[in-house]
């Protein structure tokens, strides 16, 4: 027997003889076919449509019936379908039973739901659907066969935190990445990820909620791939080092713009590029230094352009002997003749 869904539409074709030679003939006598549903004896009309001589086809006959609520109909009925007006060859065809269907019969002794009326959810590709309400029924704590890492009622929140139930039992930091879905109470439908988790107060950080959860609120927490690595995070978080923000400068550079007194920054190697401002000291030797220097401590540009300018040199025509010009010896004052070996002291 055919069974559909409450709100279908069925049609059943069925055959009207001549009573005498029981060749097909025409249903005749403004026919009409009536629903009874179950044992009751009100007949149904409403949505039912019957087609004489369908396609031609003499005696062929088709009644097509949309099963819906509004038309009288429910679930898990008997549908018989009664001529309940009509003759053949003027003969009554009154009380002749032309088809029968049941509406939700067969399907409600594989999936019968505690409350009539009911059907499953089903999507287009096949798969069941889920009543996200009816996850917070689940026993709370982890269920690894879901994929959940914790579930429960929270004790309480604020704009930017949840706390979970107590004794949660992820330590410091584990959950960081994860998921948490408000699936009942205030907030319900919500999701955040976890930012930040302190143990002992069974705190999450998240991002500002929508609706603030409260301690009617039930809650998953399931791991995702959006998170970070826990332990990746935790090692991040523990970092002292790190080099202050800036603009990025060339590719393959390091570029340190701003002041940022608590930074400490130490080069082994070669430095290729531009220092701009103050270098507290330099300790080794310095190989060159191409280019001008704007200025040296102690030692102007006016100074170095001086010694640059100096023509002055000492003479010697003979090797290892100073030609000497002088006036004076140790501020005694020399006099001679001008030539050689006529010096004498006055």
């Amino acid at each position: 027997m055919l069974d559909i869904r409450l709100g279908e539409t069925v049609d059943i074709k069925f055959t009207t003889c001549e009573p005498d030679t029981g060749a097909p003939a025409t249903l005749s006598g403004t026919p009409v076919i009536s629903a009874y549903v179950d044992n009751s004896t009100t007949q149904i009309t409403a949505g039912i449509t019957l087609t004489v001589d369908f396609d031609g086809v003499t005696g062929l006959n088709n009644v097509r019936v949309v099963a819906t609520s509004g038309n009288g109909y429910t679930t898990g009925t008997n549908v018989a379908l009664i001529i309940t007006t009509g003759t053949v060859d003027s003969v009554s065809a009154v009380g002749y039973k032309v088809g029968e269907f049941t509406i939700g019969r067969q399907a409600s002794l594989a999936l019968r739901p505690t409350t009539a009326d009911r059907t499953l959810d089903v999507t287009a590709g096949g798969e069941a659907g889920i009543d996200v309400a009816n996850i917070s029924a689940l026993p709370v704590g982890a269920i690894p066969a879901l994929g959940i890492a914790e579930n429960g009622t929270l004790q309480s929140a604020t704009a930017t935190t949840a706390v979970l139930r107590a004794a949660t039992s992820f330590a410091d930091d584990n959950p960081i990445g994860y998921q948490i879905w408000i699936t009942g109470g205030t907030g319900v439908g919500q999701t955040r990820f976890i930012t930040d988790w302190v143990s002992a107060t069974d705190t999450a950080t998240v991002a500002t909620w929508t609706v603030t959860p409260d301690n009617t609120s039930t809650y998953i927490v399931f791991p995702t791939g959006a998170g970070t690595v826990n332990s990746d995070i935790a090692a991040i978080k523990t970092k002292t080092d790190f080099l202050p923000s800036a603009t990025a400068g060339a590719a393959g550079g390091l570029f340190i713009a701003g002041s940022n007194a608590a930074t400490t920054v130490n080069i082994t190697g070669n430095l290729t590029g531009n220092v701009t401002g103050s270098v507290g000291s330099v300790t080794g030797a310095v190989g060159s230094v191409t280019g001008a220097v704007g200025s040296v401590t102690g030692l102007t540009a006016s100074d170095v352009a001086a010694i640059k300018a100096k023509t002055d040199s000492l003479t010697f025509t003979v090797a290892n002997v100073l030609d000497v010009n002088a006036l004076r010896i140790n501020g005694v004052v020399v006099q001679g003749a001008g030539t050689s070996g006529n010096l004498w002291r006055a």
